[in-house]
């Protein structure tokens, strides 16, 4: 299939065409037919308003006008025509011999590029035109549905607006519109669902001659009724109301119409006429004449049409069937209304269906995997646990420790160790010089000998009075003695248990005179380490003594240590310019390559908490805080 290059249009439609506008697209078609001066100048047009209007790249029509053919195409934008006539020409040679509206997806070579092609017929009532129109849209199938219904409801108008020959500029077209292009244009006017169906139960009242018309929207297996002719507002809890819903329903169940009247022309007819529901409305209408007619859009039923007459004027099986022609037109547009109308509820409520629908049907088994995966992560990060946990810089530090300072100010003589031997309980570790000591301990023994003889004299000379004072200075040099001797013995310095030393060496201080209380030597034990952990003060509301954990040191990371939690100190400190609170802790046993002072990372167990509190709890604080949440 090949375009008409003789076309009075353009390839684009920009000569001719005016400008795409969104507003009202079936009323410009009506412009375009009353200003064209012949058949193919009016579809040209026409087809380059439609792919305009879309913003398609390309479009093509083909269409048998009585004994004249008309081809046409149109392209839009910086693409090559080239590239997308063959697929648009195949799909609307293809779509020729059914006449049925037709959407086909395609994937593009990157993952966010969705395009579909769609075709509709062309043609109206009176079979002056047959034919077909054909585009390529970008948009997925949700899009694609309803760009389908917008394609086949603008290309009913345009067969129904098709001039009847060649009339001047500017000259209405003689021949009148039908219902369906009537209907369309009149669509195109209106601001929501209830207002096209409130126009269409009064008119189909008043030109079928009925007492009253109906028309509900199909959802699921209900109907919800949007019009009833004769009234400016439909009561849904009105007892009327009520049967023609239920009535309309079961004629949505039955899925053909129903007819339920006193009038015996249907016996042995396909057609329904006894069905309960209808007959508890015909009975609450006096014996009326009533109907329900499906109503199908791409064989689906989308709306239900309830009709009722006098009993003595009977639904006739022809009228039906022109009933179901004329209103049917309506549809599409009903449907377009309806989606551009729609609150932000119902459309993330339609949007969600359709996914839905989308994600249950066949095929699509990787789609259906990964939507479970993530509708069961989902469900465990809102209601599913883990333990939670506190981390906080740790050091260790001797559980025990003991200070050696200079017992009195003196001279050291000797350093017998240095930081890191290990000692025995009594092993020395410095002297201190005792010469003097030595030289006062003599002098006090003479003092003592001396004594001892002035005593004796005194006794002689029985001077009691003499002889006392003479004790009473023996006491007080031997008191001096004892003294003495105490600081030989502290002149050595001892080890006072089994365990290492972690700090003093004296070596260079040989031969000075200390100051008593300078500081010598600590030694620990061997394995008396304990864990010093600093929790920052955001966290630190967790933490209770008893609680465990486990430790990796930098020196070896993979050697993990448990502990436990013994005591809290009650006041915070400022350490690295941060709050903490310094927590000590136990080891359960002793790693022989630890050693004082070595840092690492402690983990403390909490306990179970949500998944979505522990992954947000940091953020929620800080908002609460900086915000007053």
């Amino acid at each position: 299939m090949t375009p008409d290059r003789d076309s009075p249009s353009s390839r684009t439609g920009e000569d001719t065409a005016p400008p795409a506008t969104a507003a009202n697209p079936y009323a410009e078609i009506l412009n375009l037919a009353r200003r064209a001066s012949s058949r193919h100048g009016f579809l040209a047009q026409a087809l380059a308003y439609v792919g305009r209007y879309f913003g398609c790249p390309y479009a093509a029509l083909y269409a048998r006008c009585g004994s004249e053919t008309i081809q046409e195409e149109t392209h839009n934008g910086p693409t090559d025509p080239k590239f997308w006539a063959p697929a648009v020409q195949e799909f609307l040679t293809s779509s020729l011999g059914d006449q049925q509206p037709r959407a086909r997806l395609l994937s593009g070579k990157r993952a966010d590029l969705k395009i579909a092609l769609l075709s509709t017929p062309l043609s109206n009532d009176s079979a002056s035109i047959s034919g077909a129109v054909a585009l390529i849209v970008r948009g997925d199938a949700t899009t694609a549905r309803t760009q389908l219904a917008t394609l086949q409801a603008l290309a009913s108008v345009m067969a129904s607006a098709l001039p009847t020959g060649r009339n001047a500029p500017n000259e209405r077209p003689t021949a009148p519109l039908d219902a369906g292009g009537q209907a369309l244009a009149k669509a195109a006017a209106v601001s929501s669902p209830e207002e096209l169906a409130f126009a269409l139960t009064n008119n189909l009242r008043t030109r079928l001659g009925c007492e009253q018309v109906a028309l509900g929207l199909v959802s699921g297996r209900h109907v919800r009724i949007l019009s009833i002719s004769g009234l400016d507002d439909v009561n849904r809890r009105s007892p009327g109301v009520t049967r023609l819903r239920a009535a309309m329903e079961e004629c949505l169940d039955f899925g053909e119409p129903i007819v339920c009247q006193q009038d015996s022309g249907w016996a042995g007819e396909r057609l329904s006429t006894g069905h309960r529901l209808h007959q508890a409305w015909q009975e609450s209408a006096g014996g009326a004449s009533v109907v329900s007619i499906p109503l199908q859009v791409d064989d689906r039923c989308e709306a239900i049409l309830g009709l009722r007459r006098r009993a003595d004027a009977p639904f006739h099986r022809a009228q039906l069937a022109e009933i179901g022609k004329l209103i049917e037109p309506f549809l599409p547009a009903m449907f377009l209304v309806r989606q551009a109308k729609r609150g932000l509820l119902r459309h993330a409520h339609d949007s969600l269906g359709s996914a839905l629908r989308a994600l249950l049907g066949p095929g699509r088994l990787g789609v259906k995997i990964s939507t479970v995966a993530v509708v069961a992560a989902a469900t465990w990060f809102c209601w599913g646990t883990l333990d939670y946990t506190v981390t906080a810089s740790a050091r260790i530090v001797p559980a025990q420790q003991r200070h050696i300072a200079v017992p009195f100010d003196g001279i050291l003589a000797t350093a017998e160790v240095m930081v890191g031997d290990p000692v025995r309980k009594g092993d020395v570790l410095c002297r201190f010089d005792q010469r003097e000591l030595e030289l006062e301990r003599a002098r006090l023994m003479a003092q003592l000998a001396v004594l001892d003889q002035e005593y004796m004299r005194a006794q002689a000379a029985d001077n009691p009075v003499e002889a006392r004072l003479v004790q009473a200075n023996q006491r007080y040099t031997r008191v001096q003695l004892d003294l003495i001797n105490r600081r030989s013995e502290q002149a050595i310095c001892r080890a006072p248990f089994d365990g290492v030393v972690i700090a003093g060496d004296l070596r260079k201080q040989v031969g000075s005179v200390l100051a008593q209380g300078t500081p010598l030597f600590d030694v620990t034990p061997y394995e008396g380490w304990a864990l010093e952990l600093t929790v920052p003060e955001a966290t630190a509301a967790d933490v209770r003594a008893g609680q465990r954990g486990r430790f990796a040191g930098h020196a070896r990371p993979e050697a993990t240590q448990t502990f436990a939690l013994t005591r809290m100190w009650p006041s915070a400190e400022v350490r690295d310019a941060r709050n903490v609170y310094v927590v000590e802790a136990a080891f359960d046993s002793i790693g022989d390559w630890l050693r004082p002072g070595m840092e690492g990372v402690a983990e403390i167990q909490i306990g179970r908490r949500r998944v979505w509190w522990i992954a947000l709890h940091r953020a929620l604080d800080y908002l609460r805080v900086n915000f007053w949440l």
